[in-house]
């Protein structure tokens, strides 16, 4: 029988959620009944979504990430099953391997009128090896700023790197962002998004679509090549996304 790890992030509407506390006595809809633990509760919980799986759930499973709205919950499950992940109802979202790290600003919101500058980068260790996301959101007149990071499995340096801008083209479009400035120091990745460089790799190519149509639902956007040393910060949570991840299997 077949192993795989999948997240699941329950899509909780702002008014009246609920997320686990310090002493793990609230779940997402719904409350503990006495004498069931939260590991039982959330597996009662989840099992509805997935089908008729076998659950494996731990500490680490969860972890809450914030949003302009609403903090979320990310459910880290352990299925053992013979077939393919089942699709889930509109009340849930798969999401890609590996747990998502994020970090806002409080109290800044986004201004639609003005720009946000958004920084991506990918990095791979073995291209193709480990791979991992960084954004950073920012927009100067607002003070808005929002990190993100997250594992992404096996990948390329170049596929890594279109897999932050469509995740960070996501999140703007999620934010309300209508104004986008993308600084990568990516030059291959900027060069074929501004028309200068083909897309030759069949697996770029579908990539390469996708941003398209992400970029597509802006009013305007703006592509620029940067430095090394000035996309530290989508740099470093790239690799912190890998790092995390070796360390853990250790």
């Amino acid at each position: 029988m077949a192993s795989f790890e999948v997240y699941i992030q329950p899509v909780i509407e702002a008014e009246g959620c609920r997320l686990i506390s310090a002493e793990k006595s609230d779940l997402p809809r719904i409350s503990l009944e006495s004498g069931v633990s939260w590991q039982n509760a959330l597996r009662k919980f989840i099992e509805p979504v997935l089908g008729e799986v076998t659950l494996s759930i731990d500490l680490k499973s969860l972890e809450t990430v914030k949003d302009q709205t609403c903090p979320q919950l990310v459910i880290h499950v352990k299925c053992y099953l013979a077939r393919k992940a089942p699709l889930l109802d509109s009340g849930y979202r798969w999401l890609e391997p590996g747990s998502p790290t994020g970090r806002v600003v409080e109290g800044a919101k986004i201004d639609p009128a003005c720009e946000v500058e958004m920084f991506t980068d990918g990095s791979s260790r073995g291209n193709p090896g480990p791979a991992g996301i960084g954004i950073l959101l920012w927009q100067e007149s607002t003070g808005f700023e929002e990190e993100f990071g997250r594992f992404i499995g096996t990948a390329t340096n170049n596929e890594a790197e279109y897999r932050a801008l469509i995740e960070g083209l996501k999140m703007a479009l999620d934010r309300g962002v209508r104004k986008l400035d993308h600084l990568s120091d990516s030059q291959l990745l900027v060069r074929q998004l501004e028309g200068s460089y083909k897309v030759k790799a069949a697996e770029l190519q579908k990539l390469f679509r996708e941003v398209k149509n992400l970029i597509a639902g802006f009013a305007s956007f703006r592509i620029k090549h940067i430095p090394r040393e000035e996309n530290s910060r989508a740099d470093k949570l790239a690799n912190q996304a890998v790092d995390e991840l070796e360390s853990s299997n250790q």
